[in-house]
């Protein structure tokens, strides 16, 4: 079972390798919204979830996606460690 820190490196190298803009920063803003920061718009967070169900083989619901649970990496990381231990 993989851990939270394991789940956030998995995200942050997903959207490092996605977005040349995040790919060279030092500090990876993990509790910020990636949205407000204009990192990623509404089709970046759509790309996520699906990067999110394939790569942990889980599944997000439609009530599911708001930015209480996709809002950061924390965030994203948090949501998919809790599925995983729904499993």
């Amino acid at each position: 079972m993989k851990n939270n820190n394991q789940i956030k490196k998995e995200i942050i190298d997903y959207f490092k390798l996605g977005n040349p803009k995040l790919k060279n920063l030092k500090k990876f803003p993990t509790s910020e919204s990636l949205i407000s920061l204009g990192y990623v718009d509404s089709f970046g967070i759509i790309e996520s979830i699906s990067f999110l169900e394939k790569n942990f083989k889980i599944k997000i619901k439609e009530d599911e996606i708001t930015l209480d649970n996709l809002g950061s990496i924390d965030l994203m990381s948090q949501l998919v460690f809790k599925k995983l231990n729904e499993k």
